[in-house]
């Protein structure tokens, strides 16, 4: 969340005025940003960008009732305001206010409908509303127009999952890390699917891909252990929990893990 939006036809100074309030945000001076959004909304009260920038930094600063409040201020003063229903939208999804989101994200597509971000928005909604149908047709348009929007891959994925239908989201999960091979979690995502499925070979070389972008990911070595470990490979699953103690070496887990492989090697 965090659209401020294109800069409407309006004064010369109002424009320069706006131009400078959207860089101050982006620089991340959230305390001058809220001084200079209240002077301006005083300013030009009935102006809506004003609000809706307002409404970012209060999002970014963690006010999201008062965000809430703005971005409502924002779509009462200009009802075809795309970015200000959008930045809405998102802000109840957070908020737990699912029906409301849908509204607001639906407003947002009607207004925008070419837009994709604003589409997968909405899909966000509608999962969180329970309208999983809804949200995986939504997903797929955006797939079908953005196929390389790796996020929509992922949460197909994960409504297949819910489905129970874990080896049409593993087609999903290969797709978006194929797409984003540097992304450390979706790595890991996968080769837990890969575990889950039984395919072991497959889960260890992405996590063998995993460790490579990220040799400190405890998570990636304690998942090789597991599976070294299901597999019987035991000395192999040591090694990985020795990664994970130099990690982490306070770690229960992976210490109690390694001492009862020891023990059960032992006992032969």
């Amino acid at each position: 969340m965090g659209r401020k939006g294109k800069i409407k036809d309006t004064t010369h100074e109002l424009k320069s005025l706006l131009i400078s309030l959207q860089n101050l945000v982006k620089s991340g001076n959230l305390d001058r940003g809220m001084d200079d959004c209240k002077r301006l909304i005083k300013q030009e009260p009935l102006e809506p960008m004003p609000q809706n920038i307002y409404g970012v930094v209060l999002a970014n600063l963690g006010r999201l009732d008062d965000a809430e409040i703005a971005f409502r201020k924002a779509v009462e003063l200009d009802s075809n305001y795309d970015e200000a229903w959008c930045n809405l939208g998102e802000l109840l999804i957070v908020l737990n206010k699912a029906s409301e989101a849908v509204q607001a994200l639906l407003t947002c597509v009607r207004l925008t409908p070419e837009s994709i971000e604003y589409r997968y928005q909405l899909g966000r909604a509608l999962y969180n509303d329970g309208k999983k149908a809804q949200a995986l047709d939504a997903f797929n348009y955006v797939l079908s127009r953005s196929p390389e929007f790796v996020e929509a891959y992922i949460r197909v994925s994960e409504i297949l999952l819910d489905n129970g239908n874990p080896r049409e989201a593993l087609k999903y999960q290969k797709e978006a890390v194929d797409i984003a091979p540097h992304r450390l979690q979706l790595r890991i995502d996968l080769a837990r699917q890969f575990s889950n499925l039984g395919l072991r070979s497959a889960a260890l070389e992405q996590l063998e891909e995993a460790t490579k972008l990220e040799p400190n990911s405890f998570d990636a070595h304690f998942l090789s252990a597991e599976i070294y470990r299901e597999s019987n490979m035991y000395e192999a699953s040591i090694s990985a929990l020795d990664e994970c103690l130099r990690i982490d070496p306070t770690n229960f887990d992976a210490a109690d893990i390694r001492n009862q492989i020891l023990q059960g090697l032992e006992s032969e």
